[in-house]
């Protein structure tokens, strides 16, 4: 009673294929980043930093509304 409902959908499809490639390039440059940056920061200081590129990347992709 006056509660709400919530209906959530994350991902692209079932397999790895249905993900755009435009993702998939931006994911290897933030792991490669976060590789180039092993050892050198601690791991409560993670992320070290945002890759250039990627948040041109992942731009169009973010869709934030309620």
């Amino acid at each position: 009673m006056n509660g709400i409902e919530i209906d959530f959908s994350a991902g692209y499809g079932e397999a790895g294929t249905d993900v755009p490639d435009t993702l998939k390039r931006a994911m290897l440059v933030h792991i490669g980043h976060m590789f180039a940056f092993r050892g050198v920061i601690s791991a409560e200081q993670q992320p070290a930093g945002v890759p250039d590129g990627y948040e041109r990347l992942i731009a169009p992709f973010r869709l934030r509304r309620l």
